[in-house]
């Protein structure tokens, strides 16, 4: 054993806690300048060391996979991390409890987590009043047990929340689950079941792979990231794909069955599927181009029937295609 892994120490105030532009790189903990409170206003190496000190020991029973405490590897002599001492000989598993209870309660951390779920719900770069906001809420309910409920609430109905709109876009697999929900779809998989297999076969070339980036910062959330023509074109072919017929004879999607026996006009067929799919109608351009392409070439405001040849495809078409709309794809 080439001693302690600060791997999981720097991750912890890197991406959980006081995030990143907290870290104040080499110096000495007690020369970092210090808030009101006497707090250091960051971290430096020498707490991530110290951290990594707190969590020797700790370890995952193999047999139940529940966590545990190695004694004979724990360091258990004194420590300081943030400025604050954790005395020796301390109990098992003490030492990490109490770092994660100084880290949690950190303002640093309160404003990091409160930017992370701001831009989660808000924007990419989230109004700093709100951010502020959040992070006083984050740090008056720290004893609550609905700590983040709370700072999720003053998130979401903040002004800035309300008047937002589009700001920011859907990963591939919100895409998916939306259109889904949006169809009405009710969708069971099972590692037996052949749809299921192909379906996640498609979704794998979205660029967004369940459970597998590989870096411990998560899928990215900004948008610039889901928005080049790799993911556009795998996303085309999912929903394309599970809108039309299958060498099976079924269809992946009930489109047919959920479009209503009124909507027999291209207008209409058009406008409900809008209507369902975003809450509103498209734009007027982007719903022309669509009841063009339901028409073809005949008055939009007839009827046609939906046993035609050709025209159920066409409706299934008309679902992928407000499925690929910006509005659509906008969260």
């Amino acid at each position: 054993n080439a001693g302690p892994n600060e791997n999981y120490a720097r991750e912890l105030f890197e991406l959980h806690t006081l995030g990143a532009q907290s870290y104040l790189g080499v110096q000495r903990q007690l020369d970092v300048e210090r808030d009101e409170e006497g707090l250091p206003i960051g971290y430096v190496d020498d707490d991530v060391y110290e951290a990594t000190r707190c969590f020797t020991g700790w370890t995952v029973n193999e047999d139940n996979g529940e966590l545990e405490h190695r004694n004979d590897w724990h360091d258990r002599f004194q420590k300081m991390v943030l400025g604050q001492w954790l005395p020796a000989d301390q109990p098992p598993l003490q030492d990490g409890r109490d770092l994660l209870d100084v880290l949690a309660a950190h303002p640093a951390t309160a404003r990091h987590i409160s930017w992370k779920l701001a831009r989660r719900l808000l924007a990419d770069d989230p109004p700093q009043t709100v951010v502020d906001s959040a992070a006083r809420v984050f740090l008056d309910e720290i004893n609550s047990p609905d700590q983040l409920r709370r700072v999720v609430r003053s998130i979401v109905l903040s002004d800035a929340f309300q008047q937002t709109w589009g700001k920011k876009v859907k990963r591939p697999f919100e895409v998916v689950v939306s259109f889904f929900r949006a169809t009405g779809t009710r969708l069971t998989m099972g590692f037996e079941d052949r749809f299921s297999d192909r379906l996640l076969y498609q979704y794998w070339h979205t660029g967004q792979p369940l459970f597998q980036w590989p870096a411990p910062d998560g899928y990215p959330e900004e948008k610039e990231n889901w928005l080049g023509s790799t993911t556009f074109v795998q996303l085309w072919r999912l929903l394309s794909w599970l809108v039309v017929e299958d060498e099976d004879d079924r269809y992946a999607l009930p489109i047919l069955e959920e479009t209503p026996a009124w909507a027999e006009t291209p207008n209409q067929l058009v406008d409900f599927w809008s209507d369902r799919m975003l809450g509103r109608k498209l734009p007027a351009a982007a719903r022309r181009e669509i009841v063009d392409f339901m028409a073809q070439g005949r008055n939009p405001d007839y009827p046609i029937r939906l046993e035609e040849k050709g025209v159920p495809d066409r409706v299934r078409s008309v679902v992928a295609l407000i499925g690929m709309s910006p509005q659509f794809l906008e969260r």
